[in-house]
């Protein structure tokens, strides 16, 4: 019986993560070059010159360790829009340069997501 719940949760974990990342690429800021512009990690064969994307940053706030809703969750974070932008450089096959649309505040771990194709 073990074995079949462990299973089912492996099962349902894998079919999650897929169901998330169907039709979406995502990369990261690697480096932070003013405030416009960005290296992001994704490259060659993954996006375009002009391509648009949009950066968002999880801001997660530690429960006290008396909840119960920590001892059972975790953190409470939440998915932050930051700003857009486009792809204005392929570097390599790694690497990307973004350029935002205004100056805004982002840093560098912040997630970068491309709208599905």
């Amino acid at each position: 019986m073990k074995r079949s719940v462990n299973a089912f949760l492996l099962i349902s974990c894998a079919i999650g993560l897929i169901a998330c990342s169907v039709g979406q690429r995502r990369g990261v800021v690697a480096m932070k070059i003013s405030d416009t512009d960005a290296h992001i990690c994704i490259g060659k064969n993954e996006v375009n010159v002009g391509q648009r994307a949009s950066i968002y940053r999880n801001e997660c706030e530690k429960l006290p360790a008396s909840s119960s809703l920590a001892k059972n969750t975790g953190p409470n974070c939440k998915k932050v829009f930051v700003g857009d932008g486009a792809v204005k450089e392929v570097l390599n096959s790694h690497y990307s340069v973004l350029r935002l649309d205004r100056p805004i505040d982002f840093r560098e771990g912040d997630v970068v997501e491309f709208p599905a194709s």
